[in-house]
Formats: C-alpha cells, sequence, structure tokens
C-alpha cells in the first residue's frame, strides 16, 4: 500500500512539474514574440516618420536603401540574438 502511495504521489508531483514546465516554456515563448515585435516597431517607426514627412524629397532609389537597411540591421539583430545562447530550459 505504501508502494502505491508514493507511486501515485510521484506520478501527480512529475505531471505537475510537466504542466508547469510548459506553461513557463509557453509564457516564454510569448514574452520573445512581444520584445521582437516591439523590437521591429523600433527599428521601423523612426524610418516610417522620415518618409512620411520626406517622402516628397527623397528619390525612390533612396527610399528602397532605407526600407533594406532597416530591414537588415533588424535581421542581422536577431541573428545576434540567436547566437548569444538557447531559450531556458527546465526539468
Amino acid at each position: 500500500m505504501e508502494q502505491l502511495a508514493g507511486q501515485v504521489v510521484g506520478d501527480w508531483s512529475d505531471k505537475s512539474v510537466e504542466d508547469h514546465k510548459d506553461k513557463t516554456e509557453d509564457e516564454i515563448h510569448e514574452d520573445n514574440a512581444a520584445m521582437y515585435t516591439a523590437g521591429r516597431y523600433s527599428a521601423e517607426s523612426p524610418m516610417e516618420r522620415f518618409l512620411a514627412l520626406h517622402g516628397n524629397q527623397v528619390s525612390s532609389d533612396f527610399r528602397q536603401d532605407m526600407i533594406e537597411s532597416v530591414s537588415n540591421g533588424y535581421g542581422k539583430g536577431n541573428d545576434h540574438a540567436r547566437q548569444t545562447g538557447n531559450a531556458p530550459e527546465t526539468g
């Protein structure tokens, strides 16, 4: 009987740990997604504001260069972030 009780408690504990791990990983994913979305907005918004204010004064080549530069810079930042380590792991 004692062994059965220990097994039930152990199974319950394992399930609880697994549920917590899944919840934590989901929260980390959501937080990272929100952070990257905010970062992209922060990278793009100054360029968009500049083009909105001065768009009629810039050539289409310059406009395209600005858009590509922001996109490349943001992509390079994401590459650096991926190289700095892995997401936290529990368990």
